[in-house]
């Protein structure tokens, strides 16, 4: 065989080496690639919706120096809605001069107070309602206030049977005689709630300013840490 063939020879096979490397590694890179979009997918792109959801009613369950005005059964907590009883018209503990009036209380399956809301004043209306999603269990408890009128939204967190204060939704629906709780809506997305109004306008603040705006994108997130609204 001469030289300048077996050059030749040389060259076509290392070629073919080289062609089958670049192969491989651009189909591990395809691979890894694809792994890393669907996982993508999966743990950051999903959004779970809230559902409204009706809590079994409980009836003649009392409580010591509690006035019970609602009472419910969430699995094996109860979710209570009342206030403090005052004695000939006075205040007495554990409300305070900042803390008083309706709230709500988280009761375990001994009836033995677990968890307990900060209370709201003197309003007519504290009515909670109840949110879940498909993905977690954990509960959203949306009390609508009101007096003559609705103003707004307590919002709590009941995970793992004690109850978080999330905040105050300071908005309403552009008709204060329509409540907040027919125009909201409630989704999560990495690990952000999302409070929104399915409305053309709302009223920031209302019974205080009742600032009547066009509902551009107006919503409250919660990320587990801090509630606030965007704009």
């Amino acid at each position: 065989m001469n030289k300048r063939l077996l050059i030749f020879l040389v060259s076509i096979i290392s070629c073919q080496e080289k062609s089958t490397i670049t192969q491989n590694t651009a189909e591990n890179l395809s691979s890894t690639s694809t792994t890393s979009i669907k996982r993508s997918d999966l743990d950051t792109q999903k959004t779970v919706q809230y559902h409204q959801f009706k809590a079994d009613t409980l009836t003649n369950l009392t409580i010591a120096d509690f006035e019970v005005l609602a009472s419910y059964q969430l699995k094996n907590v109860k979710v209570i809605e009342g206030n403090y009883r005052p004695i000939d018209g006075k205040m007495v503990a554990p409300d305070t001069k900042k803390d008083q009036g309706r709230r709500l209380l988280i009761l375990n399956n001994k009836n033995k107070i677990i968890s307990k809301s900060k209370g709201v004043g003197e309003v007519y209306l504290n009515e909670p309602y109840f949110y879940k999603n498909e993905t977690h269990n954990n509960v959203l408890i949306i009390c609508q206030l009101g007096y003559e009128y609705y103003f707004g939204a307590e919002a709590y967190l009941l995970r793992d049977d004690h109850l978080k204060y999330i905040g105050k939704i300071d908005i309403e629906s552009k008709n204060m005689e329509i409540p907040l709780i027919d125009i909201l809506r409630i989704k999560e997305n990495k690990e952000i709630i999302t409070f929104s109004f399915d409305s053309d306008s709302i009223l920031l603040k209302p019974g205080n300013q009742d600032e009547l705006v066009k509902n551009n994108n107006f919503r409250y997130e919660y990320d587990y840490k801090t509630f606030r609204l965007k704009r």
